[in-house]
């Protein structure tokens, strides 16, 4: 198992606000829990509450525009300056087929020294109900618990005053639950991010996070991975079990719901999901009542935890003030992928606690198909740290590539390719 950790990053407190472009000596881990702990049940429950209030979110009925409307009016309510009505032609199958405008709503806080690093938490807002959903698609686990994630993440991160280096974006989705008849928002916003060369580190995704009948203690959250980024699974149950009252565990792999279409586009995501699945899916009996608060609080402190513990992993180690170690080698899929013609690749290099001060050899290459050497991208030693390369092809063919990761007697190799 690989785990990351920090045991010299700094804060600094400007004016009652957290700030991390200048670090002083206080463990990272003691900010992601001054900020997680924030989370109230009844600050959830209200979110949950009022969604289910509109009686159906289902995609195709008039009302979902004051749906959206709320969404957009709280963000703002929090003190966001920044909230987009993202809006998309959805075209589906479903009652005969039709095509609709659909809107997600998207906050974002910028970073401050990284703003072009971005790191993504949401749910889609959509309900859907067997038998009656134009009238009767509460949808409180589905999903309006994870769209509670992202807004009560938001809640707690304004009210902590904390600025982060890199962009976050707490992303309210529509249309998801149609998505297998047609578009959806998730979708929409993936090729859009895709398009404009988006530079997502990642992207957490929360869908139906409710139902438990556990104490805590005995609780546990699925974490649904993706190939390529199997390493973003082992983080995120060290960070549920460090962060949280309840027991991350291995869920299902390639799992269908927003942070699919990511994962397609070469962006990492990450998927909590109830590890209790509910009996009340996609029924008229999908309300509050049969959900446990306390239990989704405790999955919004998880995913909340995994985006910031993972946005400090990647920050950069080129300063004096600034000091990663790790104890494990990590070498990320390239991200964008497929791409075209350059791409960027993020490994990591260990602590080694016998040499504080020793550095590694490390090679990073590029090989075709047929094993041919046809880059040398990293060739020299390297102390602990994080790193990130840019791999320009475009003096290459498109095709399936491999680059691979030697230092210090570990080797790991991953595909890529190029399309052109």
């Amino acid at each position: 198992m690989r785990k990351i950790f920090f045991t010299s990053l700094f804060i600094l407190l400007f004016s009652g606000s957290f700030s991390t472009t200048v670090m002083a000596q206080t463990n990272i881990d003691s900010l992601i829990t001054s900020i997680i702990s924030r989370v109230e049940p009844d600050s959830v429950k209200y979110v949950i509450q009022t969604l289910q209030d509109f009686q159906t979110r289902f995609m195709l009925n008039n009302n979902r525009y004051d749906v959206a409307d709320w969404l957009y009016d709280r963000f703002t309510s929090l003190g966001f300056t920044d909230v987009e009505r993202d809006s998309f032609m959805c075209t589906t199958s479903y009652g005969g087929g039709s095509t609709t405008l659909q809107v997600n709503i998207i906050a974002t806080l910028p970073g401050t020294t990284r703003p072009d690093e971005v790191y993504i938490i949401g749910g889609h807002y959509d309900s859907f109900a067997y038998g009656s959903p134009m009238t009767n698609a509460p949808g409180a686990d589905d999903n309006a618990s994870g769209t509670s994630a992202a807004l009560e993440f938001a809640r707690v991160i304004m009210e902590s005053g904390y600025q982060p280096e890199a962009t976050i974006k707490f992303i309210a989705f529509a249309a998801e639950e149609l998505m297998l008849f047609g578009d959806s928002g998730c979708e929409h916003y993936a090729q859009k991010a895709f398009d404009e060369d988006m530079d997502i580190s990642l992207m957490i995704n929360c869908d139906m996070i409710s139902h438990n009948t556990l104490p805590l203690e005995q609780a546990s959250v699925s974490i649904n991975y993706y190939s390529g980024f199997t390493n973003l699974l082992n983080i995120a149950k060290d960070v549920t079990n460090q962060f949280t009252l309840i027991t991350g565990v291995t869920g299902s792999q390639n799992q269908y719901s927003d942070s699919y279409p990511f994962y397609e586009k070469g962006f990492p995501p990450i998927y909590f999901e109830e590890d209790q699945f509910s009996p009340y899916y996609h029924t008229v009996n999908d309300v509050i009542t049969n959900y446990d608060m306390d239990y989704c609080s405790e999955v919004i402190k998880a995913a909340g935890a995994m985006l910031l513990k993972y946005m400090f992993m990647n920050t950069p180690t080129n300063t004096q003030d600034e000091e990663l170690f790790v104890n494990d080698f990590v070498l990320h899929q390239n991200y964008p992928n497929p791409f075209n013609p350059t791409t960027k690749i993020k490994f990591s290099v260990p602590f080694v606690e016998t040499h504080r001060d020793a550095s590694l050899l490390v090679i990073l290459k590029v090989f075709d198909l047929l094993g041919n050497d046809v880059a040398t991208l990293v060739n020299e030693q390297k102390p602990a740290g994080s790193y990130e390369v840019t791999f320009n092809a475009s003096g290459l063919s498109s095709g399936i590539y491999f680059y691979r990761l030697n230092a210090g007697g570990f080797t790991e190799m991953k595909k890529m390719i190029l399309l052109r």
